[in-house]
């Protein structure tokens, strides 16, 4: 999973494969504390998700992860800002 800054409050996951939204759930996580994700946009069987969060994108380090709720698999990504 790539992580990349595409807003002020945005943040985009992007994976080699599509994978089926319905069978994920995701949190995000900023030098270790849970951010609120006020909105996030997936088309099913998308290659990525779009996550608005509900303040601005400050310096820091994010984690999204990605857990499978079908698989128990999970994934994750970081990107640093600052």
């Amino acid at each position: 999973m790539t992580v990349t800054k595409t807003g002020t409050n945005e943040l985009t996951a992007t994976f080699d494969r599509a994978l089926d939204a319905t069978a994920a759930s995701f949190s995000i996580v900023k030098d270790g504390s849970p951010l609120d994700i006020s909105y996030f946009t997936w088309a099913e069987d998308s290659k990525s998700v779009v996550f608005t969060t509900a303040d601005g994108l400050a310096d820091g380090s994010y984690t999204v992860n990605m857990a499978n709720v079908t698989n128990g698999r999970s994934l994750s990504g970081t990107l640093v800002i600052g």
